[in-house]
């Protein structure tokens, strides 16, 4: 993922992690569909709306989400978002899915498109997936593929939690400025929400008769160890005689 095209290893567990997983497929679905799969598609898709559904073919990834026709509630369609069309391909692809599911109607959507000879296919795919799910319109940009390549990378190394992973792929999207210079792998390689947060506790002392106030910082976790231990005693005095 750091470089070249991504597997399908790859991508099932950045999808696993941070898209639900009602909505997902696994990345080699495509490979190994036929009639019955195609039927199991389907009911998914009935029962949970927009399936995320990843096209693998003549080796390059093409983004698909599935969902109820617009015409027939009955009917499934197919949106076709490719980042790199090709005529040989799109008639490959018909050619197959007409086979295995005739009932599917294809409609082909725009996507932004990948850099000529680049190995972007799956970067641009799962940029699709992550819009759809954010519910936001991609504003692309030049260099959209790698701020994308660093973040998915930096992901799989270090696991950041969803709400964390979601708004740096939500800046990355929508072309925020801070995206372009995130260097996302040496903040999430030192792993920010793990940090313990500190309490600010304000102690009053007197010097020269004036009042002076001092913020310190404490560890919760410890001051509170300390409130559990149980207090010393006083010696009690002898007895007298």
């Amino acid at each position: 993922m750091r470089a070249g095209k991504t597997s399908n290893m790859e991508l099932d567990a950045i999808y696993n992690a941070y898209l639900p997983k009602k909505r997902i497929v696994p990345s080699d679905t495509m490979v190994h569909l036929d009639w019955k799969r195609a039927q199991q598609l389907a009911a998914k898709v009935h029962r949970h709306g927009v399936v995320y559904f990843p096209i693998f073919i003549m080796k390059y990834w093409i983004a698909g989400l599935l969902e109820k026709g617009t015409r027939d509630p009955a009917e499934i369609q197919l949106s076709i978002l490719d980042s790199a069309p090709s005529p040989i391909v799109e008639d490959k692809l018909r050619k197959h899915l007409n086979m295995v599911w005739p009932a599917l109607r294809l409609v082909n959507k725009f996507s932004p498109r990948q850099e000529r000879y680049s190995d972007d296919c799956g970067l641009y795919m799962s940029a699709v997936f992550f819009g759809a799910h954010l519910d936001i319109q991609i504003d692309h940009s030049h260099d959209m593929a790698k701020c994308m390549r660093r973040l998915l990378y930096a992901a799989s190394k270090h696991h950041p939690p969803r709400e964390y992973f979601l708004e740096k792929m939500r800046k990355i999207l929508t072309n925020h400025p801070v995206s372009r210079k995130d260097f996302f792998y040496n903040e999430i390689e030192h792993k920010p929400w793990l940090k313990k947060t500190t309490v600010n506790r304000e102690d009053t002392f007197h010097l020269g008769g004036g009042e002076r106030r001092a913020t310190k910082s404490t560890n919760p976790k410890r001051d509170s160890r300390r409130a559990n231990q149980p207090k010393a005693r006083a010696p009690k005095p002898p007895p007298r005689r």
